[in-house]
């Protein structure tokens, strides 16, 4: 993910907040880094075996955090920074309104095959 109109401080707080909904299994895959104005990082889980971790088609556990987890890191975001800019390789997010708007439809992209179809909401326990 890359983010605009932030400070790190936001992200921390922003990953805290998600961390304490997920029985703190969320942290840092990638620690924000600046990149021109603006910070490039990923999230994951600690453990496949605990909250938010993503599932395969198959149902093997990764250690990839699920669509809910970054749900609710991007809302915890735009909570602390109304106005940030928030791209990821869906969707584009200009303000909170702008991801009010658009981020229930990245649920439904599918992250199965044709043999095993999934959407990205149904890929986790949660």
């Amino acid at each position: 993910m890359q983010v605009w109109n932030v400070t790190k401080q936001q992200l921390a707080q922003a990953l805290k907040v998600v961390t304490e909904q997920y029985s703190k299994n969320v942290c840092w895959n990638r620690e924000p880094e600046p990149v021109g104005r603006s910070f490039r990082f990923t999230i994951r889980v600690y453990t496949g075996y605990g909250q938010g971790a993503k599932r395969s088609a198959s149902g093997r556990r990764t250690a990839s955090a699920c669509w809910h987890v970054h749900r609710d890191f991007m809302q915890a975001l735009f909570e602390l920074a109304p106005n940030a800019r928030l791209k990821t390789a869906l969707a584009d997010y200009r303000g909170r309104d702008d991801f009010e708007a658009k981020f229930e439809s990245t649920g439904r992209v599918s992250a199965g095959s044709i043999m095993a179809p999934q959407q990205l909401q149904d890929s986790c326990d949660c």
